[in-house]
């Protein structure tokens, strides 16, 4: 399986993204004989993610895979406002054309078997294929983010946990997750060790500021930007998440791949909160 070249679409929120990338990254590493070949990831901004991934991270240091932006008007997410040209012009730009959802449980070597340029549309995983190594080894953010990132942890007290609360869109985590279960948690952390200081990232202003008042002096929160469609606001969402990263351990809300994405990038531990431990 020599000379292949897939190109990825990366879409969807930050996180969704990285798990794509991941996918990338862990099959080029992986035992799967599909090189000399290459994968090339197009970036591309929109509301959820409205930024380009040299402006939030560095370059991946591997020499079959990397990230760019979007230079070929092919590779653009087909829909209503481009009449769907894109899709017709991958007739002839690739050989066969994928959704992540569509291969994401097949076996990729079967997938591509016979294909010399396939083009993949993915809003998160498409292989079976996981990373080796924590998610910050690959993903590194730009000099000025790290600034801010480094302004908050300085902050950090000897055990200081990441909080992370997903509300808005997210019906699972508001479901699953509800913020009386972490208060819950919060408080017996407080009664058993009472220096204990958290980490708090949520997309909730309200929720937000009832943890301030709740717990004024072991929370730490910045006023990061909540908007997703705004380089400020991406910028402020990978500071965030690193943030969360560079704790002891993190609570997160159920099925949030922002909550398994932080935990993930130096491999701390994590703990989903649940609403059935209220019952306890």
């Amino acid at each position: 399986m020599n000379d292949i070249h897939i190109a990825i679409n990366v879409r969807g929120g930050l996180c969704n993204r990285l798990n794509t990338l991941s996918c990338a990254i862990a099959l080029i590493n992986s035992d799967v004989a599909l090189w000399g070949g290459r994968i090339e990831a197009y970036w591309e901004p929109h509301e959820e993610c409205g930024a380009e991934y040299d402006q939030l991270f560095q370059p991946i240091p591997m020499k079959d895979f990397r990230v760019s932006r979007i230079n070929r008007p092919w590779l653009r997410h087909a829909r209503k406002r481009n009449f769907y040209y894109p899709k017709l012009f991958r007739l002839f730009a690739f050989d066969v054309s994928f959704t992540n959802s569509e291969i994401r449980n097949k076996d990729i070597c079967e997938v591509v078997k016979g294909k010399r340029r396939i083009y993949i549309e993915g809003d998160n995983e498409f292989c079976q294929h996981s990373m080796k190594h924590s998610l910050a080894t690959y993903f590194q953010p730009v000099s000025t983010i790290n600034q801010r990132i480094e302004g908050i942890t300085k902050l950090y007290s000897k055990r200081t946990i990441g909080v992370h609360i997903r509300r808005t869109d997210h019906s699972d985590a508001i479901q699953n997750s509800p913020l009386e279960a972490f208060t819950s948690k919060m408080d017996e952390e407080l009664r058993l060790r009472p220096s204990t200081t958290f980490y708090v990232a949520t997309d909730d202003h309200d929720v937000k500021q009832q943890i301030l008042i709740k717990y004024p002096n072991n929370v730490i929160s910045p006023d990061w930007e909540l908007r997703r469609d705004t380089l400020e606001g991406m910028r402020d969402a990978v500071a965030d998440l690193y943030c969360l990263g560079k704790t002891c351990e993190i609570w997160g809300s159920h099925k949030s791949t922002f909550s398994i994405d932080a935990a993930a990038l130096y491999d701390i531990p994590l703990i989903m909160v649940h609403r059935k431990a209220l019952a306890r």
